[in-house]
């Protein structure tokens, strides 16, 4: 009984040790194909997990509804986002289009509408906001603004920001100044507004321009700040109950 524990132990030893000699093996045959550093390989290792993280994560982000977040979406799906029952539409588009005449009377931005006129735009040249070339707002942007800022602090509103610039300069170059732009007018129309609201820049730079950049007119017309207000489930409640009214204008 002694002999066979005996040779079933070195057996077993014999093959871990094999096992072992041939996984050495192979670690170091990889090495030699692919000329890698064990360091590389195993940078490959973490970054293979990582990914795989990344990738489980966006999955299960998939199956929660993203529309919660508008920060994650992109610049057409915050456009559409929330939807209006169809029922409401008709008080909803009057509202939206008495806000809109209201922001024309001003003469100083285009203002449009769009989603069936659920949505309003505000186009506001950049000349008027900033100086060639600079991103600090102007002292007389505030003036220009300042109704905008009153509408986003009713807390009915999500506010869509982009800001477009003529193809003069690099794309690095029109990209970080459409940016710091946006930016500057993001920070002060969030100023002391309640914390809920959704306020969203896009930097666009020179990639959508409403006019080939072919003279000095179209190059202006093409530098620009857009305000899309769209409507939030807040002002929808509102509507469903009946309390929507000018009041809130």
């Amino acid at each position: 009984m002694f002999r066979i524990a005996t040779l079933i132990l070195s057996i077993t030893l014999l093959l871990a040790g094999s096992g072992q000699s041939l996984h050495a093996e192979n670690i170091f045959q990889k090495i030699a194909r692919i000329g890698a550093s064990p360091a590389k390989l195993k940078a490959d290792s973490i970054s293979a997990a990582n990914e795989s993280g990344k990738k489980a994560k966006k999955h299960k982000k998939n199956k929660a509804d993203i529309t919660t977040d508008p920060f994650e979406l992109s610049l057409d799906e915050n456009l559409v986002v929330p939807p209006v029952n169809d029922k409401l539409k008709p008080v909803i588009v009057g509202y939206m289009n008495e806000v809109a005449k209201k922001l024309a009377q001003r003469k100083v931005a285009r203002i449009e509408t769009m989603r069936s006129g659920e949505v309003i735009v505000a186009t506001i040249n950049t000349n008027l906001l900033f100086a060639p070339n600079d991103t600090v707002l102007r002292s007389t942007a505030q003036e220009i603004l300042s109704p905008y800022r009153s509408l986003l602090s009713r807390g009915m509103y999500k506010f869509i920001l982009t800001c477009h610039t003529d193809d003069t300069g690099s794309v690095p170059y029109t990209d970080r100044l459409s940016e710091a732009r946006v930016n500057a007018v993001d920070a002060w129309l969030s100023r002391n507004i309640p914390a809920d609201v959704v306020l969203v820049p896009y930097a666009l730079g020179a990639s959508e321009p409403l006019y080939p950049n072919d003279s000095q007119s179209h190059r202006a017309a093409n530098r620009r700040i857009e305000i899309f207000i769209v409507p939030t489930e807040t002002l929808v409640d509102f509507a469903k109950s009946g309390k929507l009214n000018s009041d809130f204008h």
